[in-house]
C-alpha cells in the first residue's frame, strides 16, 4: 500500500495531489466526528483514532490529518516556545522531512514565520539539501524541525553540528527522536532490514536512541531543554489529544513524542 501512495504522489500533478488531500480530509472529520478527542493540527473534534501499524502498537493517528501524537505535542511546544515572538516580526523556520499536516498548520498559524521545507530529494519541498552537509550559509536560520528524522542519518552528529552551525544566535532547534527508554543508544552498524527492525524499531532506521541524546545536542554547544508529553503540563491533554503512545504500548519505543528544545546561545 505504502509503494502504491509513493507511486501515486510522483504521477499526479501537485494541484490535483492537493485536491484529493482535501476532499479526504472533509469526508473524514465528517465520518469521526464527535467529542471524545481533539487534533490541533487540523482542529478536528472526534469519537476516535486510527491506528498506524499493529493494533497493538496503540499509535493513535488523527483520520483527518494523519497527524500522529509526536506531531500534536510539537505543535503544543511550538506554541510555548514562539508566542513571544512579535507578530511584526520575521524568522526564516527551516522544517526538514515536513509532515503535511504540521506544515499546513505552520502556514496558517505561525505567521511571522517564512517557512521553507527541505528533504534530501523530495519534490514536494522548497529545497533539497543534505543534513549532513547544508548548502546554506552560517547564521542563516532562526528556527530547525526535525521530528523523526535523525535516527534515518548515517552521521547523526555531523548533521547536528550542520544545524547547529546554520542557526543564527539565539536561534532553536527542535529534535524529536524514538526514544528506547534506555540510557544509552543503539547505534551498531546493521546491514539488513530485518535486522533495523528487530533492533530499532523500522527497516530505514540506523539506531534507537537513548537518553544520551541530550549530550549529543549540549556537546553540540546547544543548551538543551526538555519536554516530555506524560509531564504535569501536558497530563491532562495526554489521551484527550493522544499525544504519544501509551505505557501498555507494545511498540520498541518507550515514547516518541518527547521534543528537545535546542539554542544556539
Amino acid at each position: 500500500m505504502l509503494v502504491v501512495k509513493e507511486r501515486i504522489r510522483e504521477i499526479l500533478p501537485s494541484f490535483m495531489l492537493t485536491a484529493y488531500r482535501n476532499s479526504r480530509a472533509l469526508l473524514q472529520r465528517w465520518r469521526y466526528r464527535g467529542d471524545k478527542h481533539y487534533c490541533n493540527i487540523c482542529d478536528s473534534h472526534l469519537r476516535s483514532w486510527t491506528l498506524a501499524g499493529k493494533t497493538d502498537h496503540l499509535n493513535r493517528v488523527c483520520p483527518v490529518c494523519n497527524s500522529y501524537g509526536r506531531q500534536r505535542f510539537l505543535a503544543m511546544v511550538l506554541t510555548r516556545e514562539l508566542n513571544s515572538i512579535p507578530p511584526t516580526s520575521r524568522r526564516t523556520l527551516l522544517h526538514f522531512a515536513p509532515e503535511l499536516g504540521l506544515q499546513r498548520w505552520l502556514k496558517e498559524r505561525m505567521h511571522f514565520l517564512t517557512y521553507v521545507s527541505a528533504d534530501l530529494s523530495s519534490p514536494e519541498v522548497d529545497i533539497n539539501l543534505d543534513i549532513q552537509h547544508i548548502n546554506l550559509p552560517d547564521n542563516a536560520i532562526d528556527i530547525v524541525l526535525l521530528s523523526h528524522v535523525l535516527e534515518h542519518v548515517p552521521d547523526d552528529i555531523l548533521a547536528i553540528q550542520e544545524i547547529y552551525r546554520i542557526l543564527a544566535r539565539g536561534g532553536k532547534l527542535f529534535v524529536q527522536v524514538p526514544l528506547s527508554g534506555e540510557s544509552e543508544t543503539q547505534d551498531a552498524r546493521i546491514d539488513t532490514p530485518e535486522m533495523r527492525l528487530a533492533r530499532y524499531g523500522k527497516t530505514d532506521h540506523v539506531r534507537l536512541y537513548g537518553e544520551d541524546i541530550l549530550a549529543r545536542l549540549s556537546k553540540a554547544g546547544f543548551r538543551v531543554t526538555l519536554y516530555r508529553a506524560n509531564d504535569d503540563t501536558f497530563k491532562s491533554d495526554f489521551d484527550y489529544m493522544a499525544l504519544d503512545i501509551p505505557s501498555d504500548s507494545t511498540m520498541l519505543y518507550a515514547n516518541e513524542s518527547s521534543t528537545y528544545v535546542c539554542q544556539k546561545e
